[in-house]
């Protein structure tokens, strides 16, 4: 019986939540056995990086600035070529720059929403919206998409490994936290819909031997740096950058902190 195809358009340069559980999502799909997939992802990128990895099926093309999506050369006649070559039944864009380069044919044109994006950008290009929260598909009903066609998939987490609860001890030393602390911990990316400050404005009102991990990377780290700063919480907070093994920070953490706008 023929497998059933899915080709992802994926343009993300660096790691996010959404790059995560795409990542995931292709493991998961590469392991099913009815499922044959293939992935376009950005040249260069953080996924490629891991895709190659874990030997899932991909190419790579630009996904660059508005020169890339405005001429029919580089991503777009890439990922013409893949869908004329790849025949899937499904195209899975993810997030705008994704939807950029959906190729016309007689597949199922479907796009995978990560927030609260304008809708302009995914008409005539796709069929179905699929969000990742309740409110973003709402979102997506109330702005005029036929509801029938929203669908709601959540980001699925993978089992942690085993043992995981043992890193503890070496994880907290790592950050400076004294088996006394309480730590907090928050993960994913740096980024304004975040709602970090709004930690850092709470740990500012917690006593001194409340600790709080930032874990991951993006264009706010300088900006809650100098507001943990103004806070005075330096030595209370911990940047620890982008990592992929978050089971390490869940050792780590007496709370788990998710304070998103």
């Amino acid at each position: 019986m023929r497998r059933l195809r899915v080709l992802h358009l994926i343009g993300a340069a660096k790691p996010g939540g959404a790059e995560t559980f795409a990542l995931r999502l292709m493991a998961a799909l590469h392991a099913h056995p009815a499922i044959e997939q293939q992935v376009l992802c950005r040249t260069g990128g953080w996924l490629a990086g891991q895709l190659k990895a874990q030997n899932i099926p991909h190419t790579t093309a630009p996904f660059a600035s508005w020169w890339d999506a405005y001429t029919p050369f580089f991503t777009h006649a890439k990922a013409k070529q893949t869908a004329a070559q790849f025949k899937p039944d499904v195209v899975l864009a993810w997030m705008n720059r994704g939807v950029t380069f959906m190729p016309q044919g007689p597949w199922a044109k479907v796009a995978r929403m990560g927030g609260f994006y304008n809708l302009k950008y995914y008409q005539q290009r796709v069929t179905d919206l699929i969000g990742n929260t309740p409110h973003i598909t709402a979102y997506c009903r109330e702005h005029g998409w036929p509801a029938a066609h929203v669908h709601m998939v959540g980001n699925f987490i993978p089992s942690p490994p085993t043992g995981w609860q043992a890193q503890r001890t070496a994880q907290r030393a790592a950050w400076g936290w004294l088996p006394t602390d309480v730590g907090l911990v928050v993960v994913g990316r740096l980024h304004a819909n975040k709602g970090i400050e709004t930690a850092l404005h709470a740990l500012a009102t917690l006593p001194e031997n409340f600790k709080l991990a930032l874990v991951g990377s993006g264009p706010a780290e300088q900006e809650l740096g100098r507001l943990v700063k103004s806070l005075s919480l330096t030595g209370r907070v911990v940047f620890t950058g982008w990592t992929n093994e978050v089971s390490r920070a869940a050792s780590a953490a007496d709370m788990w902190l998710v304070p998103s706008l």
